[in-house]
């Protein structure tokens, strides 16, 4: 009875315990189901039934690549393994199918497997499946990086390779002949070729609609841009920027709007541009792509400098230097130093702008090298040579790069010298300049006190000589001298405050800080104090202020109680010292 019980216990326990694998398992399958769902992947049954066309269809590149969240997306690894078990067993064409798909799912985690694309292109030449190999370049380039040299040189071959094919089976399916002219237009456009560049990007123009042409048409609005044909320019942008709205593909808003502006900006057209930069910037940092907000907010605080208006200036100009950073593009660094260069002349801050130009001068330098790098190559050359893979050609490849980075090295150790010594000598030649400019500015201010000083006395004598030949007449008794003497009129307030007025120049802080200190004293014996501090004697006082020798006395006197002189200091050294 006893044993029966335990085995009961065993029983339930078992039964009451869930199979972690077994549950995980299911969690797994559940989620790989709802990534299939959210990405329009059917199930496996289905997937080999699919026809060519139907296959290619649910790979369409527009419905896949431009995802900007996928809720499933950690559930990826799982579905590439199911698919990848499905495979084993499959027929090739179905296998390469189900690969592509693996890719595709690979490349939307952002693993994007060079080795496994090459296996892939060459089981599609292979196998005679062109259009499955045109699809593979395509997913390949949308995934591809076009600002890095090596994935630029390696995607043109492909894409060429590709339009080949195209050119040669022009049954194939259209919308892919566009893509490819988009990609191979966008490539020549990295490589600085923008006449090829916008051939290829206007036949990709012809069969597109909706909002598919609208990255094509802001394509042909920058390079018509760097053709310096702005007006066609703005059409191209104005054109996007429309379809964009049309579509509330908030995205594009944002940067045809940017690139709108800073071809208003470039014409100095500031109030248009203004409000388009203000978009794009909001825009682009509500979609955190932080390097294109830079660019707004950095030419939109140049606007303001040009304008004067520095506070709104040096608050776009912190916005578009953290955004700068926060992207991580080397490129955006250019237009930071430059605006923060006319920022720092504008603010008077001279070592601050000269460090931000020897900053500007180092970025500009090493970009212009770079695509000076680009230019010299020649992608139709690199497209033959790689179509014919040979291994001496690829071995050659291999010593002119390590020559070329060699040759690089000694190049920037030479303008990094070059630059070093520059820098040295502006610095020095600035520094010059500034103290010559100092001792000029010193010189000027010393002439201009001093020619003020000459003015306040020579009135201060005018003043004297007056009340002393108005003194003269009061003391005549002559009938022809008391006619005078009311046809002359005494020493007005406005002539003293004249007398003021050359008064301050000529010692700027003087009455400021009599005022300070001696706050009870009256105009009057401010006056007084003035005159003290000129130097003027009491017997010139008496004549300048129409007084009597004993009211100069008692002024004084008055004046040593009232700022309480001590006994034994000297009252006209205490003011000349002030």
């Amino acid at each position: 009875m006893r044993s029966i019980w335990i085995w009961l216990f065993v029983i339930t326990a078992c039964l009451a315990t869930p199979f972690p694998s077994l549950a995980q398992g299911g969690t797994n399958a559940n989620s790989a189901s709802a990534l299939r769902k959210e990405l329009g992947i059917p199930g496996n049954e289905i997937l080999v039934r699919q026809n060519e066309q139907e296959f290619l269809q649910m790979l369409n590149l527009d419905n896949l690549i431009w995802i900007q969240e996928i809720k499933n997306k950690n559930q990826i690894p799982v579905l590439v393994e199911e698919l990848s078990s499905f495979s084993m067993g499959q027929d090739k064409v179905v296998k390469l199918r189900i690969r592509m798909l693996m890719f595709l799912l690979n490349c939307i985690s952002g693993d994007r497997k060079a080795v496994l694309f090459d296996e892939l292109v060459k089981e599609a030449a292979d196998l005679h499946q062109t259009n499955l190999q045109v699809n593979l370049v395509l997913i390949y380039a949308a995934f591809s990086d076009f600002s890095e040299v090596s994935q630029l040189i390696e995607n043109f071959w492909q894409l060429r390779e590709a339009a080949d094919i195209l050119d040669r089976e022009p049954k194939m399916m259209v919308s892919n002949k566009s893509r490819i002219q988009y990609y191979i237009g966008n490539a020549y456009y990295h490589l600085g070729d923008y006449a090829n560049a916008s051939k290829y990007i206007h036949l990709s123009l012809l069969r597109y609609s909706g909002n598919q042409l609208i990255p094509h048409l802001n394509l042909m609005g920058y390079l018509y841009r760097l053709n310096k044909v702005p007006d066609s320019s703005d059409l191209y942008f104005k054109r996007a920027l429309t379809l964009a709205r049309a579509h509330n593909d908030s995205a594009y808003m944002g940067i045809a709007s940017g690139n709108l502006g800073e071809n208003f900006y470039l014409r100095k057209k500031y109030e248009a541009a203004i409000p388009l930069l203000e978009t794009d910037a909001r825009i682009a940092m509500m979609q955190k792509d932080f390097g294109l907000a830079s660019n707004a907010q950095l030419l939109l605080s140049e606007i303001y400098v040009r304008k004067g208006e520095k506070e709104k200036a040096g608050i776009l100009l912190g916005q578009g230097r953290e955004s700068a950073l926060r992207s991580g593009q080397y490129k955006r660094l250019k237009l930071l130093y430059s605006t923060s260069l006319l920022y720092y002349i504008l603010m008077g801050q001279d070592e601050k702008a000269i460090t931000c130009q020897d900053s500007l001068q180092m970025v500009s330098d090493s970009l212009a090298f770079r695509e000076a790098s680009l230019l010299r190559i020649n992608p139709e050359l690199i497209f033959q040579d790689k179509k014919a893979r040979e291994a001496a050609y690829l071995e050659r490849i291999e010593n002119d790069a390590r020559i070329q980075k060699r040759n690089q090295l000694i190049l920037a150790l030479i303008a990094a010298i070059i630059m070093g010594a520059l820098g040295f000598w502006i610095l020095r030649l600035r520094s010059r300049l500034r103290m010559n400019r100092i001792l000029m500015e010193n010189q000027h201010l010393e002439g201009k006190v001093a020619g003020t000083d000459i003015a306040l006395r020579s009135m201060a004598d005018n003043l004297m000589e007056s009340n002393h030949q108005l003194n003269q007449l009061k003391e005549s008794k002559s009938e022809l001298a008391g006619k005078e003497l009311r046809t002359m009129a005494k020493i007005t307030d406005a002539q003293w405050a004249d007398f003021r007025a050359l008064f301050e120049q000529a010692h700027p802080h003087f009455l400021k800080q009599i005022k300070a200190r001696f706050p009870n004293l009256t105009p009057s014996e401010i006056r007084f104090v003035m005159l003290v501090r000129m130097q003027i004697k009491d017997a010139q006082m008496s004549e300048m202020l129409g007084v009597g020798p004993e009211a100069i006395r008692q002024n004084r006197y008055r004046i040593k109680r009232k700022i309480a002189v001590t006994e034994g200091e000297n009252f006209d050294d205490m003011i000349l010292s002030i």
